[in-house]
């Protein structure tokens, strides 16, 4: 039987959204990596997506977005955005400009296409030999870092959406340096928004989460905040880092 045109970017999709991929290139680096991608029930595409590649120098860059809409129309920008990201041209970019720049760049190639979504999109460098990090953000739930002691720090660095004319002219890059331990999260708002079975915001209890979890590897994390978040009423991406 001829697969519908959804189901054949559905296969696409899920060919470019290889969790187990990200995971590997973060593990043969050194750095502990835990990918997490869902959808409500019934929806082949989905409107969130991830890519990660290394960077020559040996630093890793990750983008997690969010497209506007649901749905067929949400989940072929989120092909277009991973087309877009394998092009060699974005690569040499990415390897000169901070995430910032990289950002606006984005928004200024979606905001030439008349009529086009607008996404929420964030950007991470990370050097896994010393731990530096860098992090711009346009719309998405912020870069949440667990210290070694518990406390949960966001690193603040917050645009508008891209594309649309929008502009992420306020979206400064937040640099930071984690020590062996600490564990960097960054989610889409579908997992940030989500609902646990009593009704509390998964972002809001994140403290609580993290102090009844094994924090021995980022599996654990990821694991432990998915199981907070309840019916499945938006897509969702999560990716744990642990230094």
């Amino acid at each position: 039987k001829p697969k519908t045109l959804e189901q054949e970017l559905a296969a696409r999709q899920e060919r470019f959204q290889n969790a187990a991929e990200i995971e590997k290139l973060g593990n043969n680096l050194g750095t502990e990596i835990s990918v997490g991608l869902d959808k409500p029930e019934g929806e082949l595409l989905s409107g969130d997506f991830i890519k990660a590649f290394p960077l020559n120098d040996g630093r890793l860059i990750f983008f997690i977005g969010d497209v506007e809409g649901h749905g067929t129309e949400a989940g072929k920008v989120s092909l277009a955005m991973h087309n877009l990201m394998d092009n060699p041209e974005f690569k040499s970019l990415c390897e000169n400009n901070h995430p910032s720049d990289i950002l606006k760049s984005i928004d200024r190639t979606l905001s030439a296409v008349k009529g086009g979504n607008s996404l929420a999109l964030a950007s991470v460098i990370f050097n896994p030999k010393t731990g530096d990090l860098e992090y711009a953000n346009a719309a998405l739930p912020r870069l949440i870092i667990r210290k070694n002691d518990g406390e949960l720090e966001q690193l603040s660095a917050s645009g508008f959406y891209v594309g649309g004319g929008y502009g992420v002219s306020n979206s400064g890059t937040a640099t930071t340096k984690l020590e062996k331990g600490n564990i960097a999260i960054l989610m889409s708002d579908g997992v940030y928004e989500g609902k646990d079975k009593e009704d509390l915001m998964v972002g809001k209890i994140l403290t609580d989460i993290l102090q009844g979890t094994k924090l021995d590897n980022a599996k654990n994390v990821k694991d432990a905040i998915l199981s907070h978040v309840g019916e499945k009423i938006d897509d969702m991406t999560i990716l744990v880092l642990k230094f």
